[in-house]
């Protein structure tokens, strides 16, 4: 049913340098479990800090316990966004040639998920004006 079709899409728009560089920042602990991410980003409006541990009950130590998945080398995640940009540029044509692509640069990274709200929600109300 086409109630059930999607009528826009989101282009969360993060430059290649910025996503390169959390990538190659992102860390997983062998004793807890944790996620983290050693590398932080202040630059071009971007602002993405480093993601640390705060209090951790295991007491992990960064030089060993951290681990680095080993396909996150500078020359992988490029591959990957070559791959990327290559499959995902013909679905954000299709959506911007119906004027329903609606692009997000979220600039401190998770924090702006609220202003992502907020612009889907004017976004889908101006739409229903039309």
């Amino acid at each position: 049913p086409s109630s059930t079709r999607p009528s826009l899409a989101v282009h969360i728009d993060v430059p290649d340098d910025v996503c390169i560089t959390k990538l190659l920042g992102r860390r997983k602990c062998s004793l807890c479990g944790g996620s983290f991410n050693i590398n932080g980003v202040d630059s071009n409006g971007f602002f993405m800090p480093a993601i640390l541990p705060g209090k951790c009950q295991v007491k992990c130590d960064w030089d060993v316990d951290w681990i680095k998945r080993d396909d996150d080398t500078a020359e992988t995640i490029r591959k990957r966004m070559a791959v990327y940009h290559e499959q995902t540029e013909p679905v954000l044509n299709y959506w911007r040639e119906r004027d329903a692509l609606v692009r997000f640069v979220p600039y401190s990274g998770v924090k702006d998920m609220d202003l992502l709200e907020d612009l889907l929600s004017n976004h889908i109300e101006n739409r229903g004006h039309k």
